[in-house]
């Protein structure tokens, strides 16, 4: 009597094992499938903060060539301004425009 109490004992832990042994695989499966996703959108956010970071270089460049660009022409401005002002001077008509 003794020997089949303590069968059926051990026959509960076991199945009480059993079970918690499928459960932390189930939890382990879980955990794997959210590792892959966690894998692909980290993948994926690299692959934009690149596409960003070479939009952001591009950008740079450009605005620096339109920078150089629009001092080159504020240059020839002036200096065709400065023409104009030293011919009306020079031809008597007035005085030169004052300028901001």
């Amino acid at each position: 009597m003794i020997s089949s109490l303590v069968d059926v004992i051990l026959l509960i832990a076991l199945v009480i094992t059993s079970i918690s042994v499928l459960t932390t695989y189930a939890k382990l499966k879980k955990l794997e499938r959210h590792h892959r996703e966690y894998e692909i959108v980290l993948a994926q956010t690299a692959q934009s903060l690149d596409a960003a970071r070479t939009a952001i270089e591009r950008l740079q460049a450009d605005g620096e060539g339109l920078v150089a660009s629009l001092a080159g022409q504020i240059e020839r401005a002036q200096a065709l301004v400065d023409e104009l002002d030293s011919r009306r001077t020079a031809l008597g008509t007035g005085e030169p425009v004052p300028r901001p």
